[in-house]
């Protein structure tokens, strides 16, 4: 999908970027801190960052997901608290909507994959 969005967001993976059906991942490698500048912020944040393997399902390129609370609560729902043994386990992300600032935006969410 040619989402407007994408002209500006190139480096890390965004809903639209996910297929209607999603995407079953595995795992690779989690990332605490990286730092990085969001668009109209002058501080730099830091953020942890998931990165993956596709497993099922088709996508352009690979890109790491920023990971926020929500997905990485659900994340921890599935495989535990102790993110240091979630390298190696699976997850579905998959195209959801989310209410943000009074606007319902486009998100990425996590499920199990059964």
């Amino acid at each position: 999908m040619l989402h407007l969005e994408s002209l500006f967001d190139k480096k890390y993976l965004r809903w639209f970027h996910l297929p209607d059906s999603g995407l079953l991942i595995e795992i690779t490698k989690i990332e605490e801190k990286v730092e990085m500048q969001l668009p109209n912020q002058r501080n730099k944040e830091y953020k942890p960052v998931l990165h993956f393997k596709v497993i099922g399902g088709e996508l352009d390129k690979v890109r790491p997901l920023v990971l926020k609370p929500t997905n990485a609560r659900l994340i921890g729902a599935i495989h535990g608290q102790d993110f240091s043994k979630w390298v190696g386990k699976e997850v579905v992300l998959f195209r959801d909507t989310t209410a943000m600032k009074g606007e319902i935006v486009g998100c990425i969410r996590v499920r199990s994959k059964k």
